[in-house]
């Protein structure tokens, strides 16, 4: 999402359903700025995501399954 090799206005509309959750937060604007580039005027933006304060290493997946990812949650927490 830091490096979209799309051409400008070349989407009908974009999703990233939990996906920010990967991105650090000194890269958000940058992934910004890019779907806004990418997104032709008007084009719907899905966002999902979680809320909190914190980033963590998440070595285990669903199922037990090993891993490594970062994961960085950001936003008032309800």
């Amino acid at each position: 999402m830091t490096v979209l090799d799309l051409a400008d206005a070349s989407m009908a509309g974009l999703v990233a359903w939990y996906s920010l959750i990967h991105v650090p937060d000194d890269e958000i604007g940058s992934v910004f700025t890019h779907f806004q580039r990418v997104l032709r005027p008007g084009a719907p933006l899905l966002l999902g995501f979680h809320v909190g304060d914190e980033s963590r290493l998440k070595t285990q997946g669903y199922g037990g399954h090993p891993m490594r990812v970062w994961v960085h949650v950001a936003g008032p927490a309800k």
